[in-house]
């Protein structure tokens, strides 16, 4: 439904992460005591959030309105059809373990992955609803996104230096999920705009 299949995967997903990790590795020549892999684990988590973006490209909620459906229930299955795709990220993220022998590390870099990516997507979700191609274009709204995101981004890259404490950012996923069911609540009060 979303167009593009493998392709869409390879370019704006694979490609960019390619060069993601080319710019880590880099950085980490002037900052040698953080872990590349772990770093970049987290910068998957917030590229892998275009895939809800991805779903939502073509289907208005306005196509549904007159079936017996509530906004969050299109949410949901946007939603779980979001952890589904979440796969591929998780392959790249073993592959990039194996192939620069992180895999002591793998545990804490798929932690902090599943941390931001899950909060990545809530607050997407809570922000924009089933509109993020069209609201994230609004500079208000995207300030916002950037100033729910970036502080905790910062925080994890700097506990990257702590791999183990680092683990920990797992609380990150019941939180997410606190606010995935906050954005139900909010989205099903709010009429879809027509675009």
């Amino acid at each position: 439904r979303s167009e593009g299949g493998l392709g869409k995967i390879i370019f704006s997903l694979v490609l960019p992460l390619f060069f993601v990790w080319i710019l880590i590795s880099i950085f980490m020549k002037f900052v040698p005591i953080l872990n590349p892999f772990v770093v970049f684990s987290m910068f998957l988590g917030i590229m892998s959030s275009s895939f809800y973006n991805w779903f939502t490209e073509f289907d208005l909620f306005n196509s549904y309105a007159f079936l017996p459906i509530k906004v969050s229930t299109m949410m949901r299955s946007k939603i779980n059809s979001y952890m589904i795709i979440n796969i591929v990220s998780v392959a790249i993220l073993a592959s990039a373990a194996l192939l620069t022998g992180q895999e002591a590390f793998f545990l804490p870099a798929f932690m902090s992955f599943l941390a931001i990516s899950s909060y990545t997507l809530s607050i997407t979700v809570y922000l924009v609803g089933l509109n993020p191609n069209i609201l994230l274009y609004n500079a208000k709204i995207f300030s916002e996104y950037l100033a729910l995101i970036s502080p905790l981004l910062l925080v994890l890259i700097f506990l990257s230096f702590f791999p183990v404490i680092l683990a920990f950012s797992i609380v990150l996923v019941p939180v997410s999920y606190a606010i995935i069911k906050k954005s139900y609540e909010k989205w099903d009060k709010v009429e879809q705009p027509h675009f």
